[in-house]
């Protein structure tokens, strides 16, 4: 079995994992993605310092590039969640808590067993606290917008009112849109009631908008 010198650890589906994948190919490294999507079969036994991926042999494997590490949150159809969580929700949460509690082990004991990660987990999980990024900026005395993180659709209107305002996902990774006067018709925002949504003031700072 051909070894391998670099493991990309999140999903083989996604952009970034392949892109990498590639460009270390390009630079003649041996890559394979170590996928730990919810809907992937766990692949994942390690016993001290052994590790196999699958049926693959991870000990010449010293270098992994973390990119993500999914939660255990399985997703529910909003019509039937009560239903479903009656019937076997905790059962599939349960399921993912074991398989991401797994892969957080193995991924916080890699540095026992001569394995370095690049993009650590401890600095992975904070990738996506954008508010928090913004609350260091401003204790460190660097000017960020004003911020509201809400799913309360009067506070979006107070907030928003005779001013610009973008939006943007708190844990960042999309596209940030100007808030319109579409987006504030009660239809639309009642949208807000699955999830938190990061409003701030637009403007520029350091010649970068806002």
């Amino acid at each position: 079995m051909e070894e391998i010198s670099v493991g990309i650890i999140g999903s083989t589906l996604e952009r970034h994992c392949i892109y990498l994948q590639k460009e270390l190919e390009h630079q003649g490294a041996q890559v394979v993605i170590l996928d730990n999507t919810p809907d992937h079969p766990y692949p994942l036994t390690f016993c001290k310092g052994d590790s196999h991926y699958e049926d693959l042999d991870l000990s010449n494997t010293k270098v992994y590039f973390l990119r993500a590490l999914f939660l255990p949150t399985p997703a529910f159809d909003a019509s039937t969640i009560e239903v479903q969580m009656k019937a076997d929700g905790y059962l599939a949460y349960a399921a993912e808590r074991e398989r991401y509690a797994a892969w957080l082990s193995w991924l916080k004991s890699a540095p026992f067993h001569g394995r370095v990660i690049v993009n650590p987990v401890d600095t992975l999980l904070i990738h996506f606290a954008k508010p928090y990024h913004l609350e260091c900026l401003r204790a460190a005395g660097v000017p960020v917008p004003e911020t509201l993180v809400t799913s309360d659709p009067e506070k979006v209107l107070a907030f928003s009112q005779d001013r610009d305002i973008v939006y943007k996902p708190v844990a960042g990774g999309a596209m940030c849109r100007l808030l319109k006067e579409e987006d504030k018709q009660p239809e639309r925002l009642e949208s807000l009631w699955t999830a938190p949504v990061q409003f701030q003031l637009k403007g520029r700072i350091y010649g970068f908008s806002c």
